[in-house]
């Protein structure tokens, strides 16, 4: 397995909920998954279904279990966004087998 490089600039807050991925302009079904961390720059995202880098998806945290992160943080959880995969690992979460999966927001927030 190939490791990964940090990329992102700027600072990462761990968040642990649902979120919704879907491939916008398709008739893809939704898939749920868990989002791991965010920043301004992107997601780091787990889910049982993998998606190869360069796909463009549309990822919805779920409202029922949104939490704000502390007032000093620069950024939020992102509600919706449009991001591409820029990475596609294997993992487990809870001890099953999922992918783990890192994001690019495609429009800053």
């Amino acid at each position: 397995m190939a490791v990964i490089r940090e990329r992102r600039q700027t600072a990462r807050f761990h968040y642990d909920g649902e979120i919704t991925i879907e491939r916008p302009f398709t008739r893809s079904r939704k898939t749920n998954a868990r989002l791991v961390d965010f920043s301004i720059q992107g997601l780091c995202i787990l889910s049982q279904k993998a998606f190869t880098p360069g796909t463009d998806l549309m990822v919805r945290i779920s409202m029922e279990n949104y939490r704000h992160i502390s007032s000093d943080a620069d950024c939020q959880p992102p509600t919706m966004g449009l991001v591409t995969v820029k990475w596609c690992e294997d993992g487990t979460w809870q001890g099953r087998p999922c992918h783990k999966i890192g994001a690019m927001n495609l429009v800053p927030y």
